[in-house]
Parts: C-alpha cells; structure tokens; sequence
C-alpha cells in the first residue's frame, strides 16, 4: 500500500524515481520515504510530510501495543 501511494503521488509530483528510491520504499520505509519527502517537497515541506509520517508510525505501533495488550489481558482473565 505505501508503494502504491508512493508511485501515485510521484507522478502527480511530477518527481521521477529511481530504481534506488523504489528499492528503500518497499524494504527500508522509515529511511526511503523521508528521503522521497525532503526530495519531492522541498525542506518546508519535507519537513511537515515527514513529521507527519513519524507520528503515524508512532501512532500505529501504539495501537498495536495496545491492541496485543487488550488481546493477552481479556484471554487471561
């Protein structure tokens, strides 16, 4: 789903990808997709596209935490 958007959102950018890029993308997203932010927007912009990224990420593993947590405590009560 993140290449999806990756690739969809460079051609609306206009911003041509390399092979490189593509590769970090799939298997290296907290490296690859700042670097394609900061590239693609520029520092302002990077910057707040890239803030943004952390955040989800920060938030998805909490709810996953928490998530497993409510899962092993509602089995073992």
């Amino acid at each position: 789903m993140v290449f999806v958007w990756y690739r969809l959102d460079s051609d609306q950018l206009g911003y041509r990808r390399s092979p490189l890029l593509n590769i970090s993308v799939i298997f290296l997203a907290i490296v690859g997709l700042p670097y394609y932010f900061f590239r693609s927007r520029g520092a302002k912009r990077g910057t707040i596209a890239t803030v943004l990224f952390l955040l989800t990420v920060v938030g998805y593993s909490a709810l996953s935490t928490a998530g497993a947590l409510a899962t092993y405590y509602g089995r073992h009560s």
